[in-house]
């Protein structure tokens, strides 16, 4: 709806994050191996530091650096379609500039992802 972009592409990438972690278990999982899966994505195994893969919206990313930072879909999600008034555009100009500065030493940029046949 006009004047609520911010909260319609909120929801928009919370559906999607769904959808793509539904994706990654078999059809005949049941919720219980679903929210199994999620967790551990985040748990660690007998005290032991595992290697991360850090998941972020750009907006949670700022003050955060990280070795090798990927952006995924550059051309396509940002900037992002909802940003319509020219502040909202200057809003996405600035979250680029984070994105891209959240890199120590690599910064990868990928094109958006192939959906399946």
């Amino acid at each position: 709806a006009k004047g609520r972009e911010t909260q319609a592409e909120a929801l928009s990438d919370r559906v999607e994050t769904i959808l793509v972690i539904m994706d990654s278990v078999p059809p005949a999982a049941t919720v219980d191996e679903l929210c199994s899966r999620v967790r551990g994505m985040f748990e660690d195994s007998e005290n032991e530091r595992k290697p991360t893969l850090t998941l972020s919206t750009v907006h949670r990313s700022k003050g955060r650096e990280w070795p090798r930072v990927f952006i995924l879909g550059r051309s396509e999600y940002m900037p992002s379609p909802w940003a319509r008034q020219e502040w909202q555009q200057q809003q996405e100009q600035n979250l680029i500039y984070v994105a891209v500065t959240r890199a120590q030493q690599e910064l990868v940029l990928l094109h958006g992802v192939e959906e399946p046949k």
